[in-house]
């Protein structure tokens, strides 16, 4: 994908949950029962990072810990509906997850919930787990769930920008998709990422004691979560 596009990708992405802020974060007030779970990952005294927070409902998920909670998203609109709603849980601030404002070994545990599947381009993904890596202190693990876009509600879909990709038609990569959500039906960029695809990206920035595992909601969409540890 050529930079241009990509740049145009996250641009879009960024104000399109701007716009979408009040109605995305109403359709997600609670966190996703199948994945609760993850607080396992986290004990009193850690210092967590979420990034791409949203309107920072993880941090409920994680109440059973004592931990100091940082949720980073590249909306305003939702930073400042996770200030409002859970601003005495945590801190949350506005920034981009490809140049985190944070020093090297800053946290215990990262966190990053349905986002790396809205990355465009390999090289910005590749710099979105390489900052999760690097304010990581050593020994510290990230907790990373992704989209499984191979399934039978999203084959049409697929076949219609592999065509468009195949014949010249798309700037997109192979694999990407643009879909609907939200009652106004805004554009939001999805790239489909293998097993085989996460666990090169997690290998390439250094990460180690890789695991990835597939669980499945009941609305029938399905997850990969990935768990790491930087050695």
């Amino acid at each position: 994908m050529k930079k241009d596009t990509a740049k145009e990708l996250l641009r879009l992405s960024k104000d399109e949950y701007d716009v979408y802020a009040s109605e995305f974060s109403n359709t997600r007030k609670f966190f996703w029962r199948e994945l609760e779970f993850l607080k396992d990952y986290v004990k009193n005294g850690d210092t967590v990072l979420d990034i791409g927070c949203g309107n920072g409902r993880l941090v409920d998920a994680l109440d059973n810990a004592d931990i100091k909670y940082t949720g980073v998203d590249f909306s305003r609109e939702l930073i400042a509906i996770a200030q409002d709603e859970r601003g005495d849980k945590g801190t949350f601030i506005h920034a981009n997850a490809l140049s985190l404002p944070f020093k090297d070994n800053s946290f215990d545990t990262v966190f990053s919930i349905a986002v790396l599947h809205h990355i465009p381009s390999k090289v910005n993904r590749l710099q979105f787990i390489s900052e999760a890596h690097r304010v990581l202190q050593t020994g510290g693990t990230c907790v990373l769930t992704v989209w499984n876009t191979f399934q039978w509600r999203f084959v049409k879909t697929h076949i219609i920008y592999c065509f468009k990709k195949f014949f010249g038609g798309s700037g997109l990569d192979f694999g990407d998709i643009i879909i609907p959500f939200g009652k106004e039906k805004r554009k939001r960029y999805i790239h489909t990422i293998t097993k085989r695809g996460i666990q090169k990206l997690f290998e390439e920035n250094s990460f180690t004691d890789i695991s990835i595992q597939e669980v499945k909601r009941k609305s029938g969409y399905a997850n990969f979560v990935v768990v790491a540890k930087k050695g």
